[in-house]
């Protein structure tokens, strides 16, 4: 067309000035330019029309996709009504429900649908107007088929909602009649109940009212919900009401017929209260009167037992402890029932009163039973107490006798020697004893509750006995602390003699040269031996004061084990003194002072310093081994130590006894529960090191915590590195510097640590920069870093405050000692520091003690939290059941034994001294006296197994 058009133009405007044959040839090209003009409009027109078609394709397939989802929306439509359309009359009103709003649903979704569906073919139709007319003409047509289609759609849906409104009203009055079919099947319940009350007796009737009354609740409760269903059905039925229709009339018709029914069951209701009404009255009346004689019923069972029991108590005794309890219960309840049976009586008539006078009848019949078990009561009470004060007598009577007689004893005995006063004071302990067995006997008066004619001689007694009991404690003390004054002096004039010719030149003692003279060659000190030996002390000893000495130093025999303890010299500081390097006080210098309580061990025989007139003895503090002089007393008699027993310690579980304080030193023995140890030296306290943290992030993962840089051990985990570097941005590791030759290692991101191998130089490439040998934190991997660029950009920068983990350290989330684990660092990790370390708190403080085992090996032991070793308790608890026997082997096949008795758990024995191995059983045995009866034997401390059978007592126990 374009090339045409101006050719045609051309001829026309030539061919008017032609003439000839030229002309006539012009006139032929305008005549050809002319047919060709016609054929390009025709072609023209060929391609508008299949340009057209072209573009109503795609329209009519958008339509046809629309009138798809139409249908399948009306298609879900016709489903959600399948439950109504399956032959079912009556379905459930709950299910016929569900199935509405589904209906309901599915209508709005297809309205919804088809109002979108036909405002999207009526634009469609408008645009097909713009096209060409024959294509246009058959799209339109096609459009006007889908619109067509979508009106029939609409009112389909129109008559699915009237329907579905049919049916939502046809529902609402099934729903109102299954409530009123619920209501009426409980006012029928309620009838049957209401038609059985007259069979029933006087004492079932209250429970089967009680039934019926609960029927009627539960029959009113159906009957108000069947109510309030038919009042909102009713409403909800009048809002959907649009005209007359027969399908309306009948379900209005309905409704009335319902509402009758529901005034009928409102009726029966209010018979059945009625009803319900005279029958309470009725049981009202005869339970006033049930209440009494149930009451006056249950009296007259109880005296009548009272009565039975009576005959069977012994004359000379008491009547049981809850007999009393039993008549003054009888009558509370014969009380109880005159009374309510006097206030009846003044308003009661016809058989009501006649009712209460029989049982006012037997109320008197019952008194009078009573009454006569009162009086055989109160008859046994008073032959009882009469028992109870003779017997009460006669242990006073003991009591004061054996009491004057330890008194006068005492007081004749003026200087008596340490045996004699021991009988003394044992005799006077047997007065003591009595008045406290009478002390008993009249405390049987406080639970027998005497008769009162009792009661004034029994305070007498009460206070004669108190009395005698202040007499008999006074006598028993002074005994006491005189035998204590002359068997304390004997023994410290033996223990002086036999240390003297123990010890050696060198101030040492040799306690089995010594014992094997005494001995003469056997295992124990006989008393014979050791009075001859104290015969002969300065000042000598008596024999009676040699066997008071001796018990007082080996109650259960002088054996070699008992007589080395003896020997011992411990004192205790009992006010503040100085400890001195040298004898002469002029001459010495002070080493420490000693404060009360401090126990030392005297290594030496105490001497006199004549120009000061001051004892002073060479000894060794306990607590630290520091060794010097102290005094032990002034001229003017005032005192600065005491003597004090052997210090021991227990073992409560297994431990090792090394040959130093060190932790890791070879080990001397191992000891067992209930191994005794002599105390050498200490307690000396020791804090165990802590772990040390640094509170920071890890460079991998950045994860923020407390990084363990130091165990408990001192070992270190990770050490602040001066050369550690971080990437400013990502740049690559290679294998060598050589830009030309390298190969990458692999890519470093910004912000990853470095460690800087320091054993290679700094590399300057020729094509500028500068390169370092480094080791990424992160994997391990070595290679060369650009540091520093051709063009002066900076790449890695040291980075202060970094630790490098040496081996794996775990990283904690606070700095306590439960804290929880975030992560383990590995090796060679990188860490950086917000802060300087810290010790984590909860370090363990430790004690150690030097000792020396029952089996003479030597070293230290260390205490830890769990105590493993206690201080030694003279006085043992019993944890288990265990036998007091009377020899050391608990082996019938090696010796004969006796068990005297069994101790209890929580009993408490007193050990004189320390256990012994019984070879025959493997077991750990100990003499002990039981501290309850005071009976001796030998008991197991440990089993053959390891179990502990006794213990040492705690303040607590030993106090109680």
């Amino acid at each position: 067309q374009a090339t045409l058009a101006p050719t045609s133009r051309l001829i026309s405007g030539k061919v008017t000035g032609l003439k000839g044959s030229v002309k006539k040839r012009m006139q032929e090209l305008q005549e050809r330019a002319e047919a060709s003009q016609g054929l390009l409009d025709r072609a023209q027109q060929t391609v508008d029309e299949a340009q057209s078609k072209a573009a109503t394709s795609p329209i009519l397939q958008q339509a046809l996709e629309r009138l798809e989802r139409v249908e399948a929306v009306l298609q879900e439509m016709r489903e959600a009504e399948a439950p109504f359309l399956m032959g079912i009359e009556v379905m459930p009103a709950e299910e016929s429900g569900q199935v509405l709003q589904r209906m309901d649903r599915a209508a709005a979704s297809a309205q919804a649908e088809l109002a979108d569906a036909h405002k999207f073919v009526a634009l469609k139709i408008v645009e097909v107007g713009r096209l060409a007319e024959g294509a246009a003409a058959s799209a339109r047509k096609e459009l006007e088929k889908v619109q067509q289609q979508i009106d029939a759609g609409v009112e389909r849906v129109k008559v699915f909602q009237e329907e579905a409104l049919k049916r939502k009203r046809q529902n609402l009055v099934v729903i109102v009649k299954e409530k009123i079919e619920e209501a009426e099947a409980a006012i029928l319940r309620l009838k049957e109940a209401g038609t059985d009350l007259p069979a029933f007796d006087a004492a079932s009737l209250p429970e089967a009212l009680e039934r019926a009354l609960t029927t009627e609740l539960e029959a009113q409760n159906l009957v108000t919900l069947a109510r309030r269903e038919l009042q909102e059905r009713a409403q909800e039925l009048k809002a959907s009401a649009e005209g007359a229709s027969p399908d309306m009339l009948k379900n209005n018709s309905e409704m009335l017929r319902t509402k009758v029914r529901v005034n009928y069951m409102e009726a029966e209701l209010s018979k059945f209260r009625k009803l319900a009404k005279n029958y309470e009255e009725r049981i009202k009346v005869g339970r006033s009167l049930t209440d009494t004689s149930n009451l006056l019923q249950d009296a007259e069972s109880e005296v009548d037992h009272l009565v039975e029991v009576a005959a069977e108590w012994p004359k000379d005794e008491r009547p049981p402890a809850d007999a009393e309890k039993s008549i003054a219960a009888v009558q509370s309840k014969l009380g109880s029932a005159t009374a309510q049976v006097e206030v009846k009586l003044q308003t009661a008539q016809g058989l009501e009163l006649k009712e209460l006078r029989g049982i006012f009848a037997r109320l008197q019949k019952a008194q009078g039973k009573l009454d006569g078990v009162k009086e055989a009561a109160r008859q046994r009470s008073r032959a009882a107490s009469s028992q109870i004060l003779q017997a009460a007598s006669a242990a006073v009577k003991r009591a004061d006798a054996a009491v004057t007689a330890a008194a006068s004893s005492a007081a004749a005995a003026q200087d008596a020697s340490g045996e004699k006063l021991e009988e003394l004071s044992g005799q006077a302990k047997e007065a003591l004893s009595l008045a406290a067995a009478a002390q008993r006997e009249l405390s049987k008066g406080h639970a027998g509750q005497l008769a009162l004619e009792a009661k004034v001689e029994f305070a007498r007694l009460q206070l004669r006995c108190k009395a005698l009991e202040r007499k008999g404690r006074a006598c028993a003390e002074r005994l006491a602390a005189r035998f204590d004054k002359v068997a304390s002096e004997a023994e410290h004039i033996a223990l002086d003699a036999l240390r003297l010719a123990a010890r050696k030149e060198d101030d040492t003692f040799d306690a089995d040269e010594l014992f094997s003279q005494l001995a003469a060659g056997g295992s124990d000190i006989s008393v014979a031996q050791f009075c001859d030996f104290v015969a002969q002390a300065t000042p000598p000893l008596t024999a009676d004061q040699g066997r008071v000495a001796y018990k007082r130093i080996a109650p259960q025999g002088l054996h070699k084990r008992r007589f080395a303890a003896a020997l011992t010299d411990f004192r205790r500081v009992v006010r503040d003194i100085v400890l001195t390097d040298n004898f002469e006080i002029q001459t010495a210098r002070r080493i420490c002072k000693l404060a009360p309580g401090e126990l030392l061990e005297a290594t030496g025989a105490a001497r006199l310093d004549e120009s000061l007139g001051l004892q002073r003895v060479r000894c060794r503090i306990v607590r630290d081994g520091v060794c010097g002089w102290v005094t032990v007393g002034s001229a003017g008699g005032t005192a600065y130590l005491e003597r004090a027993s052997q210090p021991r310690l227990w073992c409560s579980q297994r431990t090792a006894l090394r040959e130093s304080v060190q932790e890791g030193s070879a080990e001397v023995q191992q000891l067992q529960p209930g191994d005794v140890l002599d105390l050498v030296q200490g307690p000396m306290e020791e804090s165990t090191a802590s772990d040390a943290r640094v509170r920071g992030v890890a460079c991998h993962e950045e994860a923020v915590g407390w990084l363990q840089v130091r165990d408990k051990s001192g070992a270190v985990l990770a050490e602040l590195s001066k050369h550690v570097y971080k990437c400013n941005e990502a740049i690559a590791m290679t294998d060598v510097p050589d830009f030309a030759s390298c190969t990458m290692v692999r890519r470093i991101e910004a912000g990853e640590a470095l460690e800087l191998i320091t054993g290679e130089e700094e590399v300057t490439p020729t094509e500028g920069g500068a390169r370092r040998k480094f080791r990424a934190c992160r994997d391990g991997r070595e290679g060369w870093v650009t540091t520093k660029g051709s063009q002066g950009t900076v790449y890695v920068r040291a980075a202060p405050k970094h630790y490098v983990c040496l081996q794996a350290a775990p990283m904690h989330s606070g700095l306590g000692a439960d804290s929880a684990v975030v992560r383990v660092l590995m090796p060679g990790e990188a860490f950086n520091a917000f802060e300087e370390p810290r010790d984590v708190s909860g370090g363990e403080c430790v004690t150690m003690y030097k000792a020396r085992a029952a089996a003479g090996g030597e070293g230290w032991v260390t205490v830890t939290s769990a105590q493993e070793v206690q201080p030694w308790s003279a006085r043992f608890v019993v944890a288990q059941a265990v036998p007091l026997t009377s020899t050391l082997s608990t082996n019938e096949a090696v010796e004969p034994f006796e068990v005297h008795r069994l101790l209890e758990p929580g009993e408490l024995v007193d050990l004189p001294e320390q256990p012994v191995q019984d070879l025959t059983s493997g077991s750990l045995r100990a003499r002990c006296v039981a501290v309850a009866d005071s009976i001796s034997g030998w008991v197991t401390v440990r089993e053959a197994a390891g179990h502990l059978q006794i213990r040492p007592a705690t303040p607590d126990e030993e106090a109680a």
